[in-house]
């Protein structure tokens, strides 16, 4: 599942305004869904189980596709007004639209408006230093 799901991420941030439905359809294919995502579709409210939160995820990422859209706060705020159990569905949400949009394109309140944010920021500054081997 990875597997597909970093593919369509690639397809979806390094597309270049490419039409994201036939590799949102793809995924959901080799995921096994029954349905294709649907941008009508993705307001809905779904349990929080990834299994189950998958296929509305694709939704959004129709209706909100990265390579139509570089800017992640409608999609995020859509995700939150959604209501239900959208933590999964807006974590993965956001790291696709993020990704598209870059950091230059993100809003300053998404990266620093977090009341802990120096804490979080030692804590991601810390984890990608020792992950990432610099030469």
């Amino acid at each position: 599942m990875s597997g597909i799901w970093g593919d369509l991420l690639v397809r979806l941030v390094h597309g270049s305004g490419e039409d994201p439905i036939p590799p949102l359809n793809a995924a959901a294919s080799s995921l096994g869904l029954r349905d294709k995502p649907n941008a009508a579709h993705a307001g809905a409210m779904v349990s929080c189980y990834l299994e189950q939160s998958l296929p509305s995820t694709l939704d959004m990422l129709a209706q909100f596709a990265p390579g139509a859209q570089q800017d992640a706060w409608p999609a995020l705020l859509a995700n939150a007004n959604s209501g239900g159990e959208n933590v999964h569905r807006g974590a993965i949400l956001g790291c696709a639209m993020g990704a598209a949009a870059g950091d230059a394109a993100l809003p300053a309140e998404m990266k620093t408006g977090l009341a802990a944010h120096a804490e979080l920021k030692q804590e991601i500054d810390a984890f990608i230093a020792s992950v990432v081997h610099r030469p």
